[in-house]
């Protein structure tokens, strides 16, 4: 089953909201390029198993990227409704 994801939100809130988030709190030895290509191309698909195949992952590599996301920034990054 594919889930869908809202454009413009981050974690329920508008993308202008969350980019008052500090970016030295989201920036660490585990954020790295690597986990935001994956980022950015599940935003670009809206799906994560697209976003899987575009990067040559496994969909659950994809999730567990994203889960680690968020887990560094503290927010959800997509709405999984």
């Amino acid at each position: 089953m594919k889930r869908g994801y809202r454009k413009g939100t981050i974690g329920g809130a508008s993308a202008a909201a969350a980019e008052a988030v500090p970016a030295s709190s989201l920036l660490g030895s585990r954020l790295n390029l690597h986990r935001l290509d994956i980022f950015v191309s599940v935003a670009q698909t809206g799906s994560m198993s697209a976003a899987a195949e575009k990067c040559g992952l496994t969909q659950p590599a994809v999730s567990q990227a994203i889960r680690k996301l968020e887990e560094l920034s503290g927010f959800e990054l997509f709405d999984r409704s």
